[in-house]
């Protein structure tokens, strides 16, 4: 498909590409963390070209853990304006460190992000 491989000729945020090739996150204290899941290249890609073709004023993701799926959306809802991505994650900040969070600021999303530290029962309702 075109739009695919014209995708794949686009520079992605340095962030981003700085996890994917090394497979490290960093962490609000300099420590690099070995990311054990993630979405690959190609599914982060996949994310990316569904968002150009829809456009989308927002977007919602339940689990940030080390933010990679966050970094392809944000970098393709920042060519829209006025976007939002809505991030629900009550263990970001525990169990991951906050080292998604911290990926999404390091990369300028932080602008375009509505984080929620609660859980989705919680939150979704309200939304």
């Amino acid at each position: 498909m075109i739009v695919i491989s014209m995708l794949r000729l686009r520079r992605l945020n340095q962030v981003l590409e700085e996890i994917m090739k090394s497979g490290y996150v960093k962490s609000p204290s300099g420590n690099l963390v070995k990311v054990r899941s993630n979405i690959t290249r190609e599914e982060g890609e996949f994310l990316t070209e569904i968002i150009a073709e829809l456009k989308p004023n927002a977007t919602l993701e339940v689990g940030l853990a080390y933010g990679i799926s966050a970094l392809y959306i944000c970098q393709a809802l920042k060519k829209y304006p006025n976007t939002r991505h809505i991030i629900i994650d009550p263990s970001q900040n525990t169990d991951w460190g906050g080292l998604g969070l911290y990926s999404l600021n390091r990369a300028g999303y932080q602008a375009m992000i509505d984080f929620y530290e609660k859980p989705s029962q919680t939150v979704l309702p309200q939304l």
